[in-house]
C-alpha cells in the first residue's frame, strides 16, 4: 500500500507519472490501486522547472468497485427518472396547448358562432363577405370599419366528434346566415385567372375530406402573443402536395381588402358572438 507521503514526479518532457519509491503508475485524479481500492485524490504540488514534485495525501473516498457500481446505479436511475419526468411535463403543457383558445380564454368549439378579427382593429373590423368583381358578393373581405366586427363564422372540423377546434388542424369556416348568390357559405380557395393569386371565396362544401374537397379545408396557427393567423395547408388528402401558405390581406385599388393567400399572415384573434 501507498503511504500518504510518497512522493511522485512528473516529467514535463515525455508526461510520465509515477512513484519515487515505487514507480506506480497511476493518472491524477480518481483511479483504482493494485487492490481493487477506488481512490479520489487530492494533491499539493510546488512547479520547480521541469519537474513538479507533489506530495500525495490520503484518500478522501476509499471505497470497493461494488459500491462504485452501486452508487453509480442509483445516479443513472435519478437521471433517467428526471429525463422521464421533463419528456412527461413536456407532453402536457404541448397538449394544453393544442387547441385554439377565444379572447375570453376559453376553448373554440365547432358549431359556436364566432368573430375573425384582426390582431389590431385600428385600420380595418373583421371578416365579412364583398363583392370583388362579379355580380354578387362572395369573396372573403374585411370589413372597412374598425368597429365593423364582420360577419361570425363557425368551425367544422375533420374530425365530427371533435368537441374543441385544433391547433393546426384542418377544418371548414362557414359563414352564419345566407348569400344573394345562391352558394353555400362554406370558405374555399379560388384562383383569379387573371392575376394567378389564390383568393378565399365561398361556394365550398363542409366535410368529406379527400382530393375533391382539398381547397376547402384551412389550419388555424399560433403566432404569438394569443393570436392566431390563418393558414391553407390541408392534410385531408395524404397522396395530394397542395402549394401551402398563409392567409393575409391584398389591398386593391379601390382600397377593398380581400383575404387571399400572401407572404404576410392576417393575424387575428376570435371573439365569440
Amino acid at each position: 500500500m501507498m503511504s500518504a507521503l510518497d512522493t511522485w514526479t512528473r516529467d514535463a518532457s515525455k508526461e510520465r507519472k509515477f512513484l519515487t519509491e515505487k514507480r506506480f503508475l497511476f493518472s491524477v485524479g480518481n483511479h483504482f490501486d493494485s487492490e481493487g481500492n477506488f481512490y479520489v485524490e487530492t494533491r499539493r504540488c510546488t512547479p520547480d522547472e521541469k519537474r513538479i514534485p507533489c506530495h500525495l495525501f490520503s484518500p478522501a473516498l476509499k471505497t470497493n468497485p461494488a459500491e462504485i457500481d452501486r452508487v453509480y446505479g442509483v445516479a443513472a436511475i435519478a437521471g433517467f427518472t428526471f429525463l422521464l419526468c421533463t419528456i412527461i411535463l413536456s407532453i402536457a403543457l404541448s397538449s394544453a396547448k393544442a387547441v385554439v383558445l377565444d379572447t375570453d380564454g376559453e376553448e373554440l368549439k365547432p358549431n359556436i358562432e364566432y368573430y375573425i378579427l384582426p390582431s389590431a382593429t385600428v385600420y380595418a373590423g373583421g371578416l365579412t363577405i364583398g363583392n370583388r368583381n362579379s355580380s354578387c358578393a362572395k369573396n372573403v373581405a374585411q370589413a372597412k370599419s374598425p368597429v365593423d366586427n364582420g360577419l361570425p363564422v363557425t368551425f367544422s372540423t375533420v374530425n365530427p366528434n371533435a368537441t374543441t377546434v385544433p391547433l393546426s388542424g384542418d377544418t371548414n369556416i362557414i359563414f352564419s346566415g345566407a348569400t344573394t348568390c345562391n352558394l353555400s357559405t362554406v370558405w374555399t380557395l379560388t384562383t383569379d385567372e387573371t392575376t394567378g393569386k389564390r383568393f378565399v371565396t365561398i361556394g365550398g362544401v363542409i366535410g368529406n375530406p379527400g382530393r375533391e374537397t382539398l381547397s376547402n379545408w384551412f389550419n388555424i396557427h399560433e403566432h404569438m402573443n394569443g393570436l392566431y393567423k390563418l393558414v391553407y395547408c390541408p392534410t385531408v388528402c395524404n397522396t395530394c402536395r397542395p402549394a401551402c401558405g398563409h392567409l393575409g390581406i391584398i389591398k386593391e385599388d379601390d382600397e377593398e381588402r380581400w383575404l387571399a393567400v400572401t407572404e404576410e399572415p392576417f393575424t387575428c384573434q376570435f371573439k365569440k358572438a
